[in-house]
C-alpha cells in the first residue's frame, strides 16, 4: 500500500509529505473517524455556501469610490480566499481523516495542499489585519481615511495576496 505522511496528522519529526513512514493513526474507534469526517465535510459545505452568499451579496451591490467600499472590497477578497480554502483544503482534510490520518493521494498533492493551505490562510489573516488598519484609520485619523480611494483598497487586496504567495515560495 502506497501511503504518504502529510500534515497536520504527521508526527512532529516527520518531513512533510514523506513516503513510507509508519502510520500514525488518529484513533482506533471507527465511529469517531466517521463522525469527524462527516463534521469536516459538513463544515466545508456550509462554509463554501456562507462565503458564496457573501460574495454574491457584495457583487450584486455596486462598489464605488466611497471610502466605505474599501472594507467591503477587503471582505469580498477574504470571502473568496476562505471559500477556496473550504472548497479545496477541508475536503482533503476530511479524506485524510477518513483514512485515519493516512495520506493516500501522493506527495505532489500533499505539497500542493500544504502550499494552498498556507497561501489561503495567510491571505485571510492579512485581510483581517488590513480591515483592522482600515478601522484604525477611520477612528483615529478620520480626515486621512476620507481621502483613501478605491485604488488604496485594490492595492491592499493585491498586497494581501502577493505577500502570501511570496511568503509561501520562500
Amino acid at each position: 500500500e502506497n501511503t504518504t505522511r502529510c500534515p497536520p496528522f504527521d508526527s512532529p519529526s516527520a518531513t512533510p509529505c514523506e513516503s513510507g513512514s509508519a502510520p500514525h493513526l488518529l484513533t482506533s474507534n471507527h465511529t469517531v473517524i466517521i463522525l469527524l469526517t462527516v463534521f469536516v465535510a459538513s463544515l466545508a459545505v456550509v462554509s463554501v455556501f456562507a462565503n458564496g452568499i457573501i460574495i454574491v451579496a457584495i457583487c450584486r451591490t455596486r462598489l464605488n469610490s466611497d471610502t466605505n467600499s474599501i472594507p467591503i472590497l477587503l471582505i469580498l477578497s477574504m470571502s473568496v480566499s476562505d471559500a477556496m480554502l473550504c472548497a479545496v483544503i477541508l475536503p482533503l482534510l476530511a479524506l485524510e481523516i477518513f483514512y485515519n490520518g493516512t495520506w493516500r493521494l501522493g506527495a505532489d498533492i500533499c505539497a500542493l495542499r500544504m502550499s494552498l493551505d498556507f497561501i489561503l490562510t495567510a491571505t485571510s489573516v492579512s485581510h483581517v489585519a488590513c480591515l483592522a488598519f482600515d478601522r484604525y484609520l477611520s477612528i483615529c485619523r478620520p480626515f486621512y481615511h476620507r481621502r483613501l480611494t478605491m485604488r488604496a483598497g485594490l492595492l491592499a487586496v493585491t498586497v494581501c495576496w502577493t505577500l502570501s504567495i511570496v511568503e509561501c515560495a520562500l
